[in-house]
């Protein structure tokens, strides 16, 4: 199993979110996505495989269709495959 340092690797841009791919594949998008205060994230509508949020720290919300559901440090978000992000 691959250790993620996600401290050492966080970056972050004024000018929106900075995705990093740790590891992606048919089946699973394994991502880390460092955002600031307001910035937003939206996936590519043909974006496939599962995907895992873990929110490592701070606050926000996440969309599923017509719900919004509030999010904090420790939160995880799961999305399964096929499913609009």
């Amino acid at each position: 199993m691959p250790l993620i340092r996600t401290r050492e690797r966080a970056r972050f841009l004024e000018t929106g979110p900075y995705p990093q791919p740790v590891q992606v594949s048919e089946r699973q998008a394994l991502m880390l996505l460092c955002l600031q205060n307001e910035q937003r994230l939206e996936a590519p509508t043909d974006d496939a495989p599962e995907t895992t949020f873990l929110v490592l720290d701070g606050e926000g919300t996440v969309e599923e269709g017509d719900e919004r559901h509030a999010v904090e440090r420790g939160d995880v978000i799961h999305v399964g495959p096929g499913t609009a992000k």
